[in-house]
């Protein structure tokens, strides 16, 4: 073998590398951009888990009649719909009970309350998992030598998700409120 076959060689060997580099490096991107609607969808099926879950507890608590208007104001106080109110609502069902304790012996109302307590955490553990795809994907089109090779195709950055951004649908009123 001549000194230029060597050298045809070697080169020939180094554009196969950086064509199966270049391939492997667009699939990981291409894989990384369908789990990111995929891990939003899910956490959006948790959101509405967690407003039904919301609604049935209204619901209970609507059961026994505690329409008092201090209880009233417990309970319906944050029913705004966003994902800021959410915290004050589950602490607000969760106060009322002990303050009433028939709510206390409600075997449903503590089921419900710890399917709810289980949704948060889901949705929590979600919103790090989806955050961390990004992170990666994002990493991935800015890293060099990558972004050299990823440019033509225009693969923007994703945002990151955070609480503000994860809006529940209106929750229900309660019996007092739509009269």
């Amino acid at each position: 073998m001549t000194t230029i076959e060597l050298f045809a060689s070697l080169i020939l060997l180094a554009v196969v590398i950086v064509v199966v580099w270049g391939v492997s490096l667009y699939n990981q991107v291409q894989r990384l951009l369908n789990i990111i609607p995929e891990m939003h969808s899910n956490i959006a099926v948790l959101i509405k888990k967690r407003t039904d879950l919301i609604g049935k507890l209204i619901s209970i608590v609507d059961s026994y009649g505690l329409h008092e208007s201090s209880v009233q104001g417990k309970v319906s106080g944050d029913f705004g719909g966003t994902a800021r109110a959410t915290p004050g609502i589950i602490e607000r069902l969760a106060s009322l009970r002990m303050a009433f304790p028939e709510l206390k012996a409600d075997g449903l109302y503590e089921n419900l309350m710890q399917q709810l307590a289980e949704v948060e955490e889901d949705i929590a553990t979600r919103r790090e998992q989806y955050n961390s795809t990004v992170r990666s994907y994002n990493t991935v089109i800015v890293q060099f030598p990558g972004n050299v090779l990823l440019t033509p195709f225009h693969f923007q950055a994703k945002p990151f998700l955070s609480d503000q951004e994860l809006s529940d649908p209106p929750y229900p009123t309660t019996n007092r409120e739509s009269q």
